[in-house]
C-alpha cells in the first residue's frame, strides 16, 4: 500500500488487518483494524523513526477513549507502554473505492526494537508476547514449544531461552519456599505488582487477568529480570463481557480473586 500521513506519503509499505475479537466485531461493523509496516518490503523504511503503526477500529468502544486513558494510567504508575493518538482514516482500493472515509481510529505505538531502545536503552533483551492461556506455563526443556506459545518478537540467545524456561519451571514445579526465595531473581516484582494493580483498577479482563494474554514481557539485559508491558485495552473499564457480570467487573478487587 501507499500511506499518506500529514501530507507525507510512504510508498510500498506493508498493510494488513489486525486483531482477534476486534477483527470479528470490525467485520460485522464494516470497519477493520490495520497494522502498517513501513519496513515490510524496504529495509530501513520508517516514518519519523517509527517502523510500524497500529490503527485500532475501537468498534467495541463507543467512547474512543479507553485505550488512551488506560495507557496513561499505566504510565502514571511507572509502567513503560505505548503512546496513543487519533486519526481520521480514508481508504482507496482500486477504482471502486476512492478515498472513502473509514472513520476515527486510535493510533497505538508498536512495541518493537525501536520501542525497547527508547524505553530501556537497548533492545538486546528478549521480547515475548505470550498467548499460553495460563501464566508462564512450563512446557518442558524443548525451546521449540516455547516459540509457539510465548511468541518471541526478538531473536533469543541460548542464555535467554534457558532463563525463560527456568522461570516457568520455578513457577509451576518449585515449592513455596523455593519460589519465595528465588522469584526476584527472575521477575521485577515491584514492576509486576504495579502492572497487576493498574489492570485491576481498570477492570481490564481481556488481559493477564483473564486469559493470560494481550501483554508483552521483556527480559531486560540490565537487570536480567522480566518486566510486563500492557497491550490491547479496547475493552478495559469493565467492558469485557466474557468475564463475570457488570457488577463484578465494577467491583473487581485486588484482594479477592
Amino acid at each position: 500500500a501507499d500511506v499518506t500521513i500529514d501530507d507525507q506519503t510512504i510508498r510500498g509499505v506493508g498493510l494488513r488487518f489486525k486483531g482477534n475479537g476486534s477483527f470479528l466485531a470490525g467485520h460485522y461493523a464494516g470497519k477493520y483494524s490495520y497494522k502498517i509496516d513501513f519496513n515490510e518490503y524496504r529495509d530501513g523504511a520508517s516514518l519519523r523513526g517509527l517502523r510500524k503503526l497500529n490503527l485500532n477500529n475501537e468498534v467495541t468502544d463507543p467512547s474512543m477513549l479507553r485505550e488512551a486513558l488506560s495507557y496513561e494510567m499505566f504510565r502514571a504508575a511507572g509502567i513503560v507502554c505505548s503512546r496513543v493518538n487519533w486519526a481520521r482514516v480514508y481508504l482507496t482500493v482500486g477504482a471502486d473505492r476512492d478515498r472513502k472515509a473509514s472513520g476515527l481510529y486510535t493510533i497505538v505505538e508498536q512495541v518493537d526494537k525501536r520501542f525497547l531502545k527508547d524505553r530501556f536503552g537497548d533492545a538486546a533483551g528478549l521480547l515475548l508476547k505470550p498467548s499460553t492461556f495460563g501464566v508462564f506455563r512450563y512446557l518442558g526443556e524443548d525451546w521449540s514449544k516455547y516459540e509457539v506459545a510465548y511468541v518471541p518478537k526478538t531473536k533469543p540467545t541460548e542464555t535467554q531461552k534457558q532463563r525463560v524456561i527456568a522461570f516457568a519451571k520455578l513457577l509451576h514445579q518449585g515449592d513455596d519456599g523455593e519460589f519465595e526465595a528465588r522469584v526476584e531473581e527472575y521477575l521485577d516484582v515491584d514492576q509486576f505488582l504495579r502492572f497487576l494493580a493498574i489492570n485491576v483498577l481498570l477492570s481490564n479482563l481481556d488481559s493477564f487477568l483473564g486469559g493470560a494474554q494481550n501483554y508483552y514481557v521483556y527480559l531486560d539485559t540490565g537487570s536480567n529480570r522480566l518486566q510486563f508491558i500492557p497491550w490491547d485495552m479496547d475493552v478495559s473499564f469493565g467492558a469485557f463481557d466474557m468475564e463475570g457480570t457488570p457488577a463484578s467487573r465494577r467491583n473487581l478487587s485486588i484482594d479477592r480473586p
